[in-house]
């Protein structure tokens, strides 16, 4: 018969409150993009019964244009 005794462990890890953007807390660039494409990320998920088509295509303007069709 054998006896198992649990290790110690010491750990020096910190808990720190979140800013409410988790790409802000990770210090990648542009957090508030990348929080926006998550969130539409999550909203195509939840569109159940629907399908989604997503094109990307040159814009004749400086700046593109974004718009939803619904149908």
């Amino acid at each position: 018969m054998t006896t198992r005794t649990a290790k110690k462990t010491t750990s020096s890890a910190s808990i720190a409150e979140s800013s409410g953007n988790v790409f802000a807390d990770l210090g990648l660039a542009h957090p508030e993009q990348e929080l926006l494409k998550a969130r539409l990320t999550l909203q195509i998920l939840t569109a159940l019964g629907h399908d989604i088509e997503i094109a990307v295509a040159p814009s004749r303007k400086k700046h593109g244009e974004m718009s939803v069709i619904l149908g």
